[in-house]
């Protein structure tokens, strides 16, 4: 009974913390929309049935680093995202999208899961989420000018939870189910913005015929997941898209083709202990008529 009690009274001061943490939040975004509002502004109507998928993933903001082919500072995410936005904008107005689907694939925060993730942090992880958020927003704000529609996919990674032992860590406890929530009030005027969530790690995107699945990539190793989900999910997606991995990867596996996206980081100091190498990029594709990537598009975002 005694240690029922105490695992109970852990499980309802997790659940306190993060009711505590979207009430601070939702205090700082009542005070951000005084002082820098986000008001929709459309530019252009395109009425175009062309849909398109940006991958966002392992952005890791927070991480500070200098080493010998790569830096990283929140400063330098800030230029690197803004070079992603503008390069999206630029693939919209070639191909001219009219409805953008933004797969967020998770591990936007540093966090403080490990040790190299502490050491090379340079804020703490509740600053951390709010800048994120507050980034992503600001980001699809700029969007959906461009756009008819924007759906904005939200996977939850690893380095956001709560609690840095993953396995006394209850899943749903993690910072980025804060994000969808942040960007419902902040982007609330935005009638063109529709914002999803994922079910237990994944969201299965029904725009297509096969369907395509969102994933992070942490729980699905992308060597077996053309295999694993269909056998939980009973269907065979066309298109599995995963983070996590910091690396440009495209696997076919039968029927079904798995895309690795990159990451905004690009090498860190752990990366070139291990001597991997990886590129500041994220990924966009342009689609058929049929679902099918007519044009894939690896947008570099290294702007140091």
């Amino acid at each position: 009974m005694q240690d029922q009690k105490r695992e109970y009274n852990n499980l309802i001061r997790h659940q306190a913390r993060f009711e505590h943490l979207k009430n601070e939040i939702h205090i700082a975004i009542q005070k951000l929309e005084k002082v820098k509002p986000l008001k929709f502004e459309p530019k252009i109507k395109r009425n175009s049935l062309i849909y398109a998928n940006v991958l966002w993933s392992d952005w890791h903001y927070g991480a500070s680093f200098e080493n010998s082919v790569n830096q990283y500072s929140p400063e330098i995410f800030r230029k690197r995202l803004e070079n992603l936005i503008s390069k999206t904008i630029d693939y919209i107005n070639k191909h001219n999208v009219g409805i953008l689907i933004i797969g967020a694939l998770g591990d936007f925060i540093s966090g403080a899961i490990h040790v190299s993730t502490r050491v090379q942090s340079s804020e703490d992880v509740i600053h951390q989420i709010q800048t994120v958020s507050e980034c992503m927003a600001e980001a699809i704000a700029e969007l959906s000018k461009h756009v008819d529609e924007i759906r904005f996919v939200n996977i939850i990674g690893n380095h956001a939870r709560l609690i840095a032992n993953k396995n006394e860590s209850i899943f749903k406890e993690n910072l980025e189910n804060i994000i969808p929530w942040y960007l419902e009030a902040r982007l609330k005027e935005f009638n063109n913005v529709k914002i999803y969530k994922d079910s237990d790690g994944y969201f299965i995107d029904t725009s297509f015929n096969p369907c395509h699945v969102y994933i992070h990539g942490d729980l699905d190793h992308i060597a077996k997941v053309a295999k694993s989900l269909p056998q939980v999910l009973g269907i065979v997606p066309k298109f599995v898209y995963a983070g996590h991995y910091h690396h440009d990867k495209v696997i076919e596996f039968g029927r079904t083709k798995v895309i690795v996206n990159g990451s905004l980081m690009g090498t860190d100091d752990y990366a070139l202990s291990k001597r991997f190498y990886a590129e500041p990029m994220q990924k966009m594709h342009i689609f058929s008529e049929d679902g099918r990537i007519e044009y894939t598009i690896d947008i570099s975002c290294d702007v140091v």
